[in-house]
Parts: C-alpha cells; sequence; structure tokens
C-alpha cells in the first residue's frame, strides 16, 4: 500500500449492502442501475486497502514498467466481484437467452435456474448463483464506463467431474469475453480477457480430475481465440501460506506473484510490450515408438526446466490409467513423453490432477499452461501419489474428518520404531531401525487425495540401498465390506547390479471393490550388522 500511494491508481469499488437483501431470495432477472459505488485513490491507503490485491498488484506492474519507459500513466480499474460464484451468474440474461447451445450446456451442467425456479433457494445453492443475477446487480450499474480489458480470477463454483464442464465452462468464458467487449470495451478491437488458472485445491476424494477442466476450458479458450482471451498459470506458487495462516489455499493469499503475472499479459496484449501474450500450450503430438512427442506453442520463446528434472507429466497405454511419466524437453517447443512401464502410450496430461502442483515446464516468465491430449467426453483420472518421489516430503490434504482447512501432511510415515529422512546422496528414502532393533519400514496410508487405488495396478517396483540379505515383504492392510484383511505380498531381487542397489519388486492382485487403507514396506536387517536401509523412487505398473 505504501508502494502504491506513490502511483496514481484509483478503484472503483460497488456498493454491497444491497446483496444482503437480494440473497434472501429478491435477485432481479433484469439489470438494475441505480446501485451505489465509490472511487478510491491509492493516495488514500487506509481506504485502497479494501479494493483488490491482485488487480492492485497487476496495475503497479503496469505502471512501474511505463514508468521506466518515460510514460506515466495513471491507472484505474473496477473492481466488480465477489467470491464463491458461478460464471454464469456474471452473463446477461438476454445474451444467454440468445444461445441455445449455451443454455442447452448450462442445464446439462446443472447450472441454470428455470424462470418457475427463480428465486427459489433450493434451485440452486444461492439465489445469488443464478445465472445473470450477478451481472443484474453488480456489472449492469458500471455500465458507460470504459475499460481496457478483464481481469479473471474464477472457477471453483463451476468444478465438476463431468468433462461437460469444461465444455460448458469454455463457452461460457467465450460468450463473457465478448458481451463485455460489446459493453465495456474503449477499444472493441482490443479487449482482452486476462485469466489467471485456477490454484490447485482438494475437490473430491478420488482420482478423478475436476478443477482441471476448468484451466483446460480456460487454457483451449485461449488457444482458440488469441486475440481476446490470454491465461497466467499459477500452480507454482508456494502453498506454504495455507499451514502458516490456518487457511485453505483454494485462493492463494499471495495476490502479488498472482497480480504480477496478470500484470505482465496486460503489458504484452494492452500495452505493446515485447513477451508472451499467454502462456504457452499445447499445440499437437506425434506417437513414437514406445513415446509420445508433443509440441507445443512457444511463441518464439524456448521452453525451460525448473529444477533438474521435468516434472508433472502422465501418460497412460489403452486401459486409460495414466501414472508418471519421464520427460525431456528436445528442442525449443517440443518434449518427449515415455515410460518404461507402458510399451505403446496412448495419451499424455499434464499438471491437471486437482492438488497437483509439481508442474515445473516454464516458458517465457510463465508456465506451460495445463493439457491433456484425450480428447472428447473422455474423463481423465490421476491419482497423484507423491510418496511414490523420493523428493516429494509433503502434500496438502485434507485429514478425515477435519473440516474444509487443509494442511502439508507427511506422504509417508515411519512404521512403529522405525525413522526416516531424505538420503540427498542417493536420492533416497533412509529407513533406520530403532536402537537394539532389526527391523525397520515405512508405510503410505490411503488419503482423499493420495488414493492407494492398487487395483489398477499389477506390481510394484523400487530400487533398495542394503544389503542381499536383507529380508523385504509388502504388507496391505485391506478393508472389504466390514472385514480387515492383512495380506503379505513377498518381494523377489529382480536384478543385483554390482552398485549394490537391488531392484525389488511386488506382484498383487487387488479388486476394484476393496479398499487399501495401507501399504507397509517391511525390512528385517538381521544378521546384517547394517540396521538401515533406503528406498528410491517407486513405480506402479498398470494392469495391461
Amino acid at each position: 500500500l505504501t508502494k502504491a500511494a506513490s502511483m496514481c491508481l484509483r478503484c472503483y469499488t460497488y456498493d454491497e449492502a444491497p446483496l444482503p437483501e437480494f440473497e434472501k431470495g429478491a435477485f432481479p432477472r433484469d439489470p438494475v442501475y441505480n446501485s451505489a459505488g465509490s472511487w478510491c485513490s491509492s493516495s488514500n491507503p487506509k481506504a485502497f486497502a479494501a479494493c483488490s490485491a491482485t488487480a492492485t498488484s497487476a496495475l503497479m506492474r503496469v505502471y512501474e514498467t511505463l514508468e521506466k519507459q518515460g510514460r506515466s500513466i495513471p491507472l484505474g480499474f473496477l473492481s466488480l466481484s465477489l467470491g464463491g460464484t458461478p460464471i454464469e451468474a456474471w452473463l446477461p440474461r438476454s445474451v444467454i437467452e440468445e444461445d441455445t447451445d449455451l443454455i442447452d450446456l448450462l442445464r446439462r451442467a446443472h447450472h441454470y435456474t428455470e424462470e418457475a425456479d427463480w428465486n427459489i433457494e433450493p434451485a440452486t445453492v444461492l439465489t445469488r448463483n443464478q445465472q445473470s443475477a450477478l451481472y443484474n446487480t453488480i456489472v449492469a450499474p458500471a455500465l458507460g464506463m470504459k475499460a481496457r480489458g478483464i481481469l479473471w480470477y474464477q472457477g471453483e463454483n463451476n468444478v465438476s467431474n463431468n468433462r461437460l464442464s469444461e465444455t460448458c465452462y469454455k463457452k461460457a468464458l467465450e460468450t463473457l469475453q465478448m458481451c463485455y467487449c460489446q459493453r465495456f470495451a474503449a477499444d472493441p478491437d482490443s479487449f482482452p480477457l486476462i485469466c489467471s488458472l485456477l490454484f490447485p485445491w482438494i475437490y473430491g476424494v478420488n482420482a478423478d480430475v475436476r478443477m482441471g477442466y476448468i484451466n483446460l476450458a480456460m487454457a483451449r479458450a485461449a488457444t482458440e481465440h488469441p486475440a481476446e482471451i490470454a491465461v497466467a498459470p499459477i500452480h507454482d506458487l508456494p502453498a506454504t501460506w495455507s499451514h502458516a495462516f490456518h487457511y485453505h489455499p483454494i485462493h492463494p493469499t499471495n495476490k502479488y506473484a498472482v497480480g504480477d503475472r496478470l500484470g505482465y499479459l496486460m503489458l504484452t496484449n494492452t500495452y505493446g510490450q515485447k513477451g508472451l501474450p499467454t502462456a504457452a500450450h499445447y499445440k499437437k503430438m506425434t506417437r513414437k515408438k514406445g513415446a509420445i512427442l508433443l509440441r507445443f506453442e512457444t511463441f518464439h520463446h524456448a521452453l525451460t526446466v525448473k529444477g533438474e528434472r521435468l516434472k508433472g507429466f502422465y501418460v497412460s497405454g489403452k486401459n486409460g490409467t495414466f501414472i508418471p511419466a519421464e520427460a525431456e524437453v528436445v528442442s525449443r517447443n517440443a518434449v518427449l513423453v515415455k515410460s518404461p512401464y507402458i510399451a505403446t502410450p496412448t495419451a499424455v496430461s499434464y499438471q491437471l490432477a486437482d492438488f497437483q502442483a509439481d508442474g515445473n515446464l516454464f516458458c517465457g516468465e510463465l508456465p506451460v499452461a495445463p493439457f491433456t491430449t484425450a480428447e472428447g467426453e473422455t474423463k481423465v483420472a490421476i491419482g497423484l501419489k507423491p510418496w511414490m518421489d523420493a523428493e516429494n516430503h509433503s502434500l496438502f490434504h485434507h485429514r478425515r474428518g477435519s473440516d474444509i482447512n487443509a494442511y502439508a501432511y507427511p506422504v509417508r510415515y515411519p512404521t512403529d520404531g522405525a525413522s526416516l529422512c531424505y538420503d540427498p546422496h542417493y536420492r533416497a528414502i533412509r529407513l533406520l531401525c530403532a536402537e537394539g532393533k532389526t527391523t525397520c519400514g515405512m508405510e503410505v496410508r490411503n488419503e482423499e487425495t493420495m488414493p492407494l487405488d492398487l487395483h489398477l495396478y499389477r506390481e510394484i517396483r523400487f530400487p533398495v540401498y542394503g544389503r542381499t540379505e536383507t529380508k523385504i515383504i509388502l504388507r496391505l492392510t485391506l478393508l472389504k465390506g466390514e472385514a480387515t484383511i492383512t495380506r503379505t505380498c513377498p518381494v523377489t531381487f529382480t536384478t543385483v547390479r554390482e552398485s549394490g542397489i537391488l531392484d525389488c519388486c511386488a506382484a498383487f492382485r487387488v479388486t476394484a471393490d476393496t479398499v487399501v487403507e495401507k501399504m507397509e514396506f517391511l525390512f528385517d536387517t538381521d544378521g546384517t550388522n547394517y540396521p538401515t536401509v533406503a528406498i528410491g523412487n517407486i513405480a506402479l505398473v498398470p494392469k495391461r
């Protein structure tokens, strides 16, 4: 706020006083134009604190950049926003009713309120979420003012595990850009809708993709309408503030990093600066022997990787089970994706699962947009298993019976009497027996964001850094109906390398009606005089 006070920024906010009355069931079906609003200046930090931090950050980036170029331009924004709302609430009713395709999609997605149900709360979660309700009460009173574009962060209320949500949201987003351009554009030929993609969050209890469909909708709209729509991925931003401040990270509280990316896109789309017009995105794929070559639209920039190896890619075969993939940037605009456990890959997904935040493929200042090569209405399920990667220490998830808050919990736990830590030398999980003991182990638990859906797989493979005399078993705790079953799966050494690494393999058969509550990796080091072992990266081999 102190920094913003030195700039010439202004914000218009609407009067929220009428909204509680509207939420009692009196939202108008037609626009109202007499709702009050007011302007405030960044020179008054106390008043400006009530304005959008993300929009303020975006405008500060624009202001600073132009000022360095000798172009000190006053900037303002209309803060017409409200949390917990669906996209259709922000569309004019006249526009919706003229588009039979949009109405059909909204009805099929259960996001359309029939006239007979208007202002009847059971018809929608809140009456304010009816189509056009917020356009009529918040947006319509601002008509007459002109703008250069829209900053957009929304989509959680349109999330569904039905891929129809992708088609519906994309259509609604394109409609929003078109009709707001007609009503607010200072220059009808340049009115970009600049979208922040959604931040990872927990939307369900299984591996079905939900949030990813909304991000796909925005990314695909930007691909098809490059002059009108742009997207800024934000999945790489750290979520540590959720734990520190006891808030759930469905909205990132690090508003300034989000705003900075939106400001970057404002500069390239509206103010003539060089850079990406939108995040680089998937363009096409070519099947290679045992691999898939992906090409991207990078706008003459080069793909880069933040970190030592490329992460975030999943690949599937004919059975549709997605597993973590090996991925490598092979040219300025291409990535080769493969897995040793899928001989003929058929589809690739990147950064699509609900709480996936490991994607580290960049282009220019922005992460590459999420995508999947699975076309049409094909549903995508990606069960995150961060415990398979030794470098992953924790994941935000719900504990069963907890409230809405999410916290960073470990992805693996030591068994009784053992201890574990990350071993950077071997890039493995180091397990240590308790003093005077010869057994150690680690366990993985079935969590909402880490389903142990072992019925999709036929075996597990993992390297062990230890002695050949070590006895290794894999133990599963299963729920079938009301019965709890413990099953032990013998582990075999498929190879003993000269380096001392044991390539381990365990086969299992788990049916789809069985819940795997826990999986334990157990080691008996008796007779080795070496009370420790380490487990490297783990792989699950899908059924054929």
